[in-house]
């Protein structure tokens, strides 16, 4: 596990809130701290032609406070998170290109629900089964605090 990942998408989510227009997101995201991260275990695979399409859900809890920001602010807090994200699984190494976020949810407590879509070539000499526990195994170890 790496908690170097979670310090990479809280420094990803600052920086990235810096260009908003909006003061009260730039405000409110310029803190913004990961401390934590969990998969859900809904995980599910699909399989279309050669590709494998592989997605689970999970939570980042993080200090962004959303209870006294306007929908649009919300939604652009989402946006920069979902990015942050992204991003930073990529730059780690766990994320391709064709890998998606998607920030489902940032509640009042500042959990943050997210989605992770992972398209895996089915045509690797493996069952499907080992390589939808691979992936997921690599995107949980990476997201893991080993503090707790």
């Amino acid at each position: 596990s790496n908690p170097d990942t979670l310090e990479a998408i809280s420094n990803e989510i600052q920086e990235a809130s810096a260009v908003s227009s909006d003061p009260t997101v730039v405000k409110e995201l310029s803190t913004a701290d990961v401390s934590d991260s969990s998969l859900t275990g809904e995980t599910t695979v699909k399989t279309t032609g050669e590709n494998t399409e592989v997605t689970t859900t999970g939570v980042f809890d993080t200090n962004i406070d959303t209870s006294s920001l306007t929908l649009a602010e919300k939604e652009e807090v989402k946006e920069v998170v979902q990015n942050s994200i992204e991003t930073a699984l990529q730059n780690e190494g766990t994320l391709s290109q064709n890998d998606a976020v998607t920030v489902t949810d940032i509640n009042d407590e500042g959990e943050v629900e997210y989605t992770v879509d992972l398209n895996v070539d089915s045509e690797i000499d493996s069952t499907l089964e080992d390589i939808s526990s691979a992936v997921i195994a690599e995107l949980d170890a990476t997201l893991s605090n080993p503090d707790t």
